[in-house]
């Protein structure tokens, strides 16, 4: 209390004796009413009292109560020592400090004993420009300091856009002469046990105590790299009307709202007046509501990340940073439906789809053509109320994303979180008669929802992974194209599978092989996988597909397909002869059409010692696999292709396996860009 109305005291005594512009008078009755309003809040003021004899002043806390005329009566705060005497000290004056500026109120006393006091209001009172920025008071928040080793504790009291104001203890043997003025320190504020903010700081200036002191530190940085910087960054939206950024303040647990500027699926921009700032760059934002008109509500995880003047103009105003760190997977998915379309109004991610004009897109497209509609007519009525689900349902594991003009639907995209932290694209079709670009459109809205969407843990992306045919030039030239102009498969890799659908019925009649047995994988069998990988590609399949140590077994993937009504199943078998391991079978199980061309219901087949395994003893394997699982069909994915080629089995197809690190995506967008030379989406 005495730092604090020294501190106080000194700031009006200078502007006594150094008059400012900042400063204008209250009447009586704008004083009443805020004074009414320290009331109401149950907030205190300062009671100043000088000694008689000596320079020396003496403050009380004090509680005013309800005014209705010139009167105003003042109760003490009991939590403080009140001076048994006062008979050589004389009322001064009152400080009402709102954190930005002090008023000063010189009033006549009329009555004061040990309960407070009675003071007549004068007829106006002084209200003084203190500080550049408000002060903001803080409860309950921990703070560590810690510089060159030494460590201390205590308490943050206040702050402003640049300053943190804190009051440490010092426990013996630490001594305050420990921390160095002219080094920078470490500061970590929390409450209970959440980190809201940390670091680099210097001292300002520090109070008086051996026990306890008050140190104001200045922030050293006005930006904290939350992220890897992208050289391709999310589109940021001017929104009308504007959205909110709603929040509890975590230092004072005072509500916040502060209007959006421009927003995006990976942040957004807000501003305030630099004055009365709240935010500092590197604060968490632990609960954040984007709201939309009051109409849509979003909730998020959040942080400061940087600050910059927006206008020096007065009032100044400043422009916050705000990245997104987490956030409900359905919400994300509105907040992009939104941003997508704000963009381009023809581009479309949740907006509800005509079925009946998808399933003619698909057929008129020749998307489905004539062979994969001989695979899909016996199960037409199932796939309809699967994809009436996808795309009506919005189940968190699957995206869609059309391009759509005048309810014509051009062009077709989809996503699939098929594996724990790998998203699966498929079912690419354009109509090319309307429009080339539909194409490339939905293209590029699958770019915005990777781009948005890497750094959200909820969205458990890492990977992005697709299938294709050599021979389809799109998906060749732009996911095979990419993955060769980076030749550098821990970035991009692609893997070439030999696929075929059913067993020709001579190989599955051939007398039976030496003797093999498959039982569940071991961790043994998954690193044995691993080392044979990393010698044939050295890619990144078996990351993407689950297929490490680390991550074979979870299976949490299969309960959120069950948590959305869809069904899937993973079985990690390993094929042995005389105890030797030959290969290692994954049979996914799904939906049929989940994917159609079952990518997502079929058996992969990693072949790790092809001379010993002759094709007669795969097709008695596979048989068995469609017998224990009871699969009267079972597509069927071998790699190495090279063995198939090989061994002389009869296969249908080859499908490209290509799988993108999303830390490298920058690359990805880069060679987009070249690719297209910079497409600009339609308008319109």
């Amino acid at each position: 209390m005495a730092q604090k109305t020294h501190a106080l005291n000194g700031m009006v005594t200078a502007t006594r004796e150094n008059p400012i512009e900042e400063y204008k008078t209250l009447s009586r009755r704008q004083l009443i009413d805020r004074l009414n309003f320290l009331n109401f809040q149950d907030r205190d003021l300062l009671a100043i009292f000088r000694h008689g004899q000596y320079p020396h002043s003496h403050s009380i806390s004090a509680f005013p109560e309800p005014v209705f005329d010139d009167t105003l009566c003042l109760r003490w705060d009991q939590s403080q020592d009140l001076p048994k005497k006062l008979d050589n000290y004389h009322f001064n004056h009152l400080l009402l400090n709102d954190g930005l500026c002090l008023l000063l109120v010189e009033g006549t006393l009329r009555r004061m004993d040990m309960e407070g006091l009675e003071l007549a209001l004068p007829e106006q009172a002084w209200e003084i420009r203190a500080r550049r920025y408000r002060r903001h008071p803080c409860t309950g928040i921990s703070a560590r300091f810690l510089q060159n080793s030494a460590q201390f504790e205590g308490l943050l009291t206040d702050f402003s856009p640049d300053f943190l104001r804190v009051r440490l203890e010092a426990n013996p043997p630490q001594r305050f002469f420990w921390i160095d003025p002219n080094a920078p320190g470490y500061l970590i504020l929390s409450r209970e046990e959440q980190i809201l903010y940390s670091g680099e700081c210097y001292l300002g200036r520090q109070g008086h105590g051996e026990e306890t002191r008050d140190f104001v530190f200045r922030l050293a940085n006005r930006y904290t790299q939350r992220f890897r910087t992208k050289e391709f960054r999310s589109n940021r939206q001017i929104l009308t009307p504007a959205p909110e950024m709603i929040f509890r303040h975590p230092l004072t647990g005072k509500r916040v709202i502060l209007g959006i500027e421009s927003l995006s699926g990976s942040g957004f921009a807000v501003e305030e007046e630099a004055k009365e700032a709240v935010l500092l760059p590197g604060l968490m934002l632990p609960a954040v509501t984007i709201s939309f008109a009051g109409t849509l509500d979003i909730q998020c995880q959040a942080q400061v990340v940087n600050r910059s003047v927006a206008s020096d103009k007065e009032p100044v105003i400043v422009r916050h940073g705000i990245a997104l760190l987490d956030m409900n997977i359905a919400d994300h998915v509105k907040l992009e439906a939104l941003l997508q379309q704000a963009g381009d109004r023809h581009s479309h991610c949740l907006t509800p789809v005509d079925m009946d004009a998808l399933w003619s897109f698909f057929f008129e497209t020749g998307f489905i053509y004539p062979q994969k509609y001989a695979a899909l007519r016996h199960k037409k009525v199932e796939l309809k109320k699967i994809y009436e689900k996808l795309y009506t349902e919005h189940p968190d594991i699957a995206r869609h994303f059309i391009y759509q003009k005048n309810g014509k639907i051009l062009g077709h995209m989809a996503m699939l979180r098929f594996y724990e932290n790998s998203w699966l694209i498929h079912h690419h079709a354009a109509a090319t008669k309307e429009t080339n670009r539909a194409g490339i459109m939905v293209l590029n809205q699958i770019g915005s929802f990777i781009n948005d969407s890497l750094n959200l843990y909820s969205i458990h992306m890492q990977y992005v992974m697709c299938y294709y045919r050599p021979e389809n030039r799109f998906p060749d030239r732009i996911f095979g194209g990419v993955a060769r102009q980076l030749a550098d498969a821990g970035k991009c890799s692609l893997d070439s599978f030999a696929y075929f659908h059913s067993l020709p019925e001579k190989e599955s009649e051939k007398p039976s092989s030496p003797k093999w047995k498959l039982t569940p994988c071991e961790e043994k069998d998954i690193v044995h996988l691993a080392c044979f990988y990393e010698q044939e590609s050295a890619g990144l399949m078996l990351r993407a597909m689950d297929l490490e140590t680390a991550s074979a077994f979870a299976g949490s993937i299969e309960k959120e397909f069950h948590r959305w009504g869809f069904h899937k199943e993973r079985h990690l078998l390993a094929l042995k002869k005389d105890g030797v391991l030959v290969a290692i079978l994954l049979l996914n199980l799904s939906e049929l059409g989940l994917n159609m061309s079952d990518l997502t219901h079929c058996l992969h087949l990693f072949v790790v010692n092809g001379p010993a395994l002759d094709k007669n003893t795969l097709f008695e394997v596979i048989g068995e696999m469609k017998r224990k699982y009871d699969q009267k069909e079972l597509p069927v994915m071998i790699f190495p292709r090279c063995y198939a080629d090989s061994t002389g089995i009869g296969y249908e197809k080859i499908y490209n396996l290509w799988v993108m690190n999303l830390r490298h995506v920058d690359e990805y967008f880069r060679y987009l860009k070249r690719f297209f030379r910079g497409p600009q989406s339609e308008s319109g």
